[in-house]
């Protein structure tokens, strides 16, 4: 499920652009980091009602594919969650799958070995501005 917790915390981590941009790694992006489909096309840009709503809709399935990742998820702290549950926002299921040490932790709910294993990857470089407050959530489990 996802709470206004979530919802602010990738506002926080994305910012919002109503015109497409390409996103770090080259990705047609649009709105609060919605990836542009191979058939979506903005041309005169989103209005910030649709950019919510891609938010909205672009969380859920976040959501789903880190419940399937992580079958345990909804046992978490509301904290913790929303860390796994942003990870799969910014990364997309395909590459988020890959961190098999990560959910390994997770599933001991060894939060600092999972939060090292998120400070060893590839994505915690490419995003610090976003990682590093993440990382501190997993270990201390606040906000």
């Amino acid at each position: 499920m996802i709470t206004s917790k979530n919802i602010k915390l990738a506002q926080t981590e994305e910012g919002c652009r109503l015109q497409t941009y390409k996103d770090t790694l080259g990705v047609p992006t649009i709105g609060w980091g919605h990836a542009l489909k191979p058939n979506e096309s903005y041309p005169n840009g989103i209005t910030q009602v649709q950019a919510d709503a891609f938010l909205l809709a672009d969380l859920e399935v976040a959501y789903k594919d880190a419940l399937k990742l992580v079958p345990s998820l909804d046992n978490l702290d509301d904290v913790r969650k929303a860390v796994i549950i942003d990870m799969s926002y910014n990364m997309g299921l395909s590459r988020f799958a890959g961190f098999h040490n990560f959910f390994a932790a997770i599933k001991d709910k060894d939060f600092i070995r999972a939060a090292h294993e998120m400070k060893n990857s590839r994505w915690y470089g490419q995003h610090v501005n976003r990682s590093q407050p993440l990382y501190i959530m997993m270990i201390t489990g606040e906000w």
